[in-house]
């Protein structure tokens, strides 16, 4: 059989094909997967985790507060403890605390580099 000759059956069959469907559940299920990557990661977080880093975020940015003016000692115990906590091992500590959250930052910052650089060699744009 001549190259051409099979060339042209090929053709031929395959144009009797029918076109290719994607399945329905194809398109939502792309969707979800971009909305995925565009959300912000804490959106991704279940809401009791997202409480969770609220709390700690507000009670870290109560803490230097507490360093700059004493608060009064009255009001909840949960507040009572935290002061306690700022009073006899954070403060003492600051700078050696300090020190260590600078260095876990660097390294940080370098892993994750390290790792975007990773990624973006082995994708394909």
């Amino acid at each position: 059989m001549d190259p051409r000759d099979l060339e042209v059956l090929t053709a031929r069959c395959l144009a009797r094909l029918p076109e290719p469907q994607a399945p329905p559940s194809l398109l939502p299920s792309v969707m979800r997967a971009v909305a995925r990557r565009n959300a912000r990661p804490w959106q991704l977080w279940p809401w009791p985790l997202q409480a969770a880093a609220a709390a700690a975020a507000l009670l870290l940015a109560w803490l230097p507060a507490q360093a700059l003016g004493r608060w009064d000692g009255a009001g909840a115990p949960l507040l009572q403890a935290a002061e306690f906590l700022w009073l006899f091992f954070f403060e003492p500590n600051a700078a050696y605390l300090a020190a260590v959250a600078g260095v876990m930052g660097a390294v940080s910052l370098l892993v994750c580099a390290a790792l975007s650089s990773l990624l973006r060699e082995g994708s394909p744009e």
